[in-house]
């Protein structure tokens, strides 16, 4: 194919990968995307993000297309509710979140009521008041989530069913976590917790010095919690 034909030509360049052998991929993308403005069937495409940042780079060099996993999507959602924009100073932010878990990791060990693990996540990383609000809203999202394949469990009366339809769809990896939180949580305790969980996230806003111990005693008490 020539790249002179009007098909439309997508130039992946995979960054992440770049990065891990110690290479710089920014300078590959100026020259690609210098040259991709020549041809008005070509397009520039981020592959293999590693991090929130790398969205914002992706973004001011002008790139066409950026491919970005779930988990990464989901810290900039969670961070970015309620905001039209996100800065570049809140990007870098995000990076420092929990070297070793995600929020979302946290998260989903404590739905699922592993208080140990649930622990063990909290005890390891020292979060910022910025980290504080991502785990809380993080905690919203995923209880929505929850509380929508709990009631298509209803409907299919099949846990596995529920999951396996939803959309937008579960990895496969984290399917087993899921089915534990189904069985551990009701519709109702759920719908309590959502209520609750806003609370708490007005609560560590107005007491930054002590948000921490307010949002770690939430979280570890909600994983102890035993459904009635």
């Amino acid at each position: 194919m020539c790249i002179r034909d009007r098909t439309k030509v997508i130039i992946s360049i995979f960054a992440g990968r770049a990065g891990d052998t110690g290479k710089d991929p920014v300078p590959e993308f100026k020259k690609s995307i210098t040259m991709a403005k020549k041809f008005k069937n070509v397009e520039i495409l981020w592959a293999s993000v590693r991090e929130p940042y790398n969205y914002l780079q992706a973004k001011q060099l002008g790139c066409h297309i950026i491919t970005i996993p779930p988990s990464t999507i989901e810290k900039i959602e969670n961070f970015a509710s309620n905001k039209k924009n996100i800065t570049h100073h809140e990007i870098i932010k995000l990076t420092n979140l929990a070297d070793n878990y995600s929020a979302s990791e946290l998260i989903d060990h404590s739905l699922a009521k592993n208080t140990r693990k649930t622990v063990t996540i909290l005890n390891e990383n020292n979060y910022s008041d910025e980290d504080n609000i991502i785990v809380i809203r993080t905690l919203l999202a995923k209880l929505k989530r929850l509380l929508k394949i709990c009631e298509l469990v209803d409907g299919k009366n099949n846990i596995d069913q529920a999951i396996s339809s939803f959309k937008p769809p579960i990895f496969w990896k984290d399917k087993p976590l899921v089915t534990q939180q189904i069985k551990s949580w009701k519709k109702e305790e759920l719908r309590n917790l959502i209520y609750e969980s806003n609370k708490i996230e007005l609560l560590i806003k107005k007491n930054s010095s002590i948000a921490k111990n307010i949002l770690s005693d939430f979280i570890i008490n909600n994983s102890k919690k035993i459904s009635n």
